[in-house]
């Protein structure tokens, strides 16, 4: 199923990244990252990067990436995750009553109709066939679990990797959302998504494949 279409895009090299927000291209250009994770095992030099023009604004540059070519295109844009999950929750967990609700000390991305919450997390690192969630530790992470588990929430990963065949938490990267992870089993309904991106012809398309499962 596509997920979303993305049209006029140019193609870039990586060179660097000079912050968590900000790569530099070998032609000398700047582009905005949206995915503020470590990334390292995909943004290598000389990497293909999809590139899309925006509005600068105040901003430095109008290039946005949106994917990186590895072994395959993985799309790699975070400010995308809500409009995905928006095509495939009513599928996987039903309807949407409402966007960012807040619970507790948190915002987070869904209410379904049902009364639960459910928060979207993007996956873009791979073990083998394991898709591993976070990539870097996260705070903000642990916190949402922890409300979810509390609310009796739901949990969708949104995984960018083809060939993954199931998804655990990184335990070795960031041991305190392992632990959250654990303690929301069987409160938090967890569920993954896998997508394939493709890119052609400064064309940038994301197919829904199928759900992998959660093991925690």
């Amino acid at each position: 199923m596509r997920v979303i279409e993305i049209q006029n895009l140019q193609i870039g090299a990586f060179e660097s990244r000079p912050n968590r927000f900000v790569v530099k291209l070998r032609d000398g250009r700047l582009a905005h990252l949206h995915d503020p994770g470590r990334l390292a095992e995909l943004l290598v030099p000389g990497a293909k990067l999809a590139l899309k023009v925006v509005d600068s604004g105040n901003r430095k540059t109008n290039l946005d990436v949106v994917a990186v070519k590895s072994d395959y295109w993985i799309f790699l844009n975070s400010a995308y995750h809500s409009k995905i999950a928006e095509r495939i929750i009513p599928i996987m967990f039903g309807s949407i009553k409402s966007k960012e609700v807040k619970f507790g000390r948190s915002r987070l991305d869904f209410l379904l109709s049902d009364g639960r919450p459910l928060e979207v997390k993007g996956c873009t690192l791979i073990n083998g066939k394991t898709a591993l969630f976070p990539d870097a530790p996260t705070e903000r992470g642990t916190r949402h679990v922890m409300e979810l588990t509390r609310a009796g929430g739901a949990l969708l990963f949104l995984v960018f990797h083809p060939s993954a065949e199931e998804l655990r938490p990184n335990c070795q990267m960031d041991p305190k959302f392992c632990e959250a992870m654990r303690l929301a089993k069987g409160n938090v309904e967890m569920k993954a998504a896998k997508f394939r991106t493709r890119v052609h012809s400064g064309r940038l398309v994301l197919d829904y494949l199928r759900n992998i499962p959660v093991i925690v």
